[in-house]
């Protein structure tokens, strides 16, 4: 909440220009409920919410996980739930903190399977027109896709690049940082390229297809570029996304870290 005048850390509620954010865990989703294509994203904590804070989970569809749950029998020593962070949470804290700071960068990396889910608020045409998302200050890294299983090392790689970047004085800008990391990951995985390039290209042609078939019988619903699968045959498809620099106008994508560290 910001509150500094306690005596743990936190993150001050005004006079900070930039924060960075890295989670590192395991990611999964489940449907909001019963019979619908909707569904909630989560990473999973080492440790569950307290039971005062069982309000930060008002807002969230937690209910979907136990029509799907694989364990019901399994005792976690607290609803299973509260021990998750579901990503509608962490879109309600970037809101908050963007509320009280609009000026404030957001670099958020998302380290875990399915994180892709992630950053729907900064892609989905609901969130940019109710919330205007597309202008937040806000650069957020994804190591999958939304129903993809992540490879490890991302993370590794991109803090590296960054370390660099600040070293050689924090001129390169957070496009360069991740496009660096971007080429050496997928340097040292050359087979899953090659792999989720030819199962990219499958599912592209099959979309063609189920498009034109949509086409010719004048449905308007098949072959929506919303459509994903939920079992995808890719692996570690890493993205990021780029909103606005509230303070320069500039693509967050070529803001210098050096500005993001303070050190320019």
């Amino acid at each position: 909440k910001g509150d500094s005048s306690g005596n743990g850390r936190c993150v001050p509620q005004h006079a900070v220009g930039s924060t960075m954010l890295v989670l590192v865990s395991h990611g999964h989703a489940h449907p909001a409920g019963p019979g619908t294509k909707s569904h909630e994203w989560y990473m999973h904590f080492p440790h569950p919410v307290p039971v005062e804070a069982d309000n930060l989970y008002d807002f969230v569809s937690h209910q979907g996980f136990e029509d799907v749950d694989p364990h019901p029998e399994w005792d976690w020593g607290a609803p299973k739930y509260r021990w998750k962070l579901y990503s509608q949470m962490l879109f309600q804290a970037h809101h908050t903190v963007l509320q009280r700071s609009p000026r404030r960068r957001l670099v958020l990396f998302h380290q875990f399977c399915l994180s892709g889910g992630a950053a729907n608020f900064m892609r989905q045409r609901s969130y940019q027109t109710y919330c205007g998302t597309k202008r937040w200050p806000v650069f957020a890294i994804v190591t999958a896709g939304r129903f993809e299983a992540a490879l490890g090392n991302f993370v590794g790689l991109w803090i590296d690049e960054l370390v660099s970047a600040l070293d050689e004085g924090g001129s390169r800008t957070l496009g360069d940082v991740y496009k660096a990391a971007e080429q050496r990951y997928w340097g040292a995985s050359p087979d899953v390229l090659a792999s989720n390039g030819a199962h990219a290209a499958q599912r592209a042609n099959a979309r063609h297809a189920e498009s034109t078939l949509a086409s010719s019988k004048e449905l308007t619903d098949a072959g929506s570029p919303e459509l994903e699968e939920t079992e995808p045959s890719t692996v570690g498809t890493v993205g990021r996304v780029a909103g606005f620099d509230a303070t320069s106008g500039e693509s967050m994508e070529d803001v210098p870290v050096g500005r993001v560290a303070n050190i320019l």
